[in-house]
């Protein structure tokens, strides 16, 4: 029987690491902070975030930040993983008739989060880096 290379077993189990790394999702357990921009209305403010671990594969979300420089608000959320992409995470908050349903979709690296919201009419994006977990 006829040995393989070491460089293609080397090659293989590189392969295997890599293809690892895209199937897991990031932990997104910890403080967050940075910032929401509205593209419909051009608006921007400073937002953190404080994650904790449902221990079910979801995790529970407190968002707290500031509106039109001096209105603050603040809401919880639960995090879920899409079923066909687990590294998407998924919020969905109902924030009274006024400002109507809020939805969030955010995916996590090792110190950042980026996501995109749409709420009371706007769409944007959200962008924060980890400062603790």
């Amino acid at each position: 029987m006829k040995s393989k290379p070491a460089y293609k077993i080397v090659f293989a189990l590189s392969m295997l690491l890599v293809l690892a790394s895209f199937c897991h999702a990031e932990n997104p357990v910890g403080r967050w902070q940075g910032e929401w921009s509205g593209i419909t209305t051009n608006h921007r403010g400073p937002m953190k975030a404080d994650i904790r671990s449902n221990g079910d594969g979801t995790y529970s979300a407190r968002f707290a930040g500031r509106f039109l420089v001096v209105l603050p608000f603040v809401y919880r959320v639960d995090l879920l993983p899409l079923r066909d992409n687990p590294s998407i995470f998924v919020a969905n908050k109902n924030l009274g008739p006024l400002l109507g349903s809020y939805t969030m979709q955010t995916s996590f690296g090792q110190q950042t989060m980026n996501g995109r919201f749409q709420a009371a009419g706007d769409y944007g994006a959200v962008n924060m880096r980890r400062i603790s977990r």
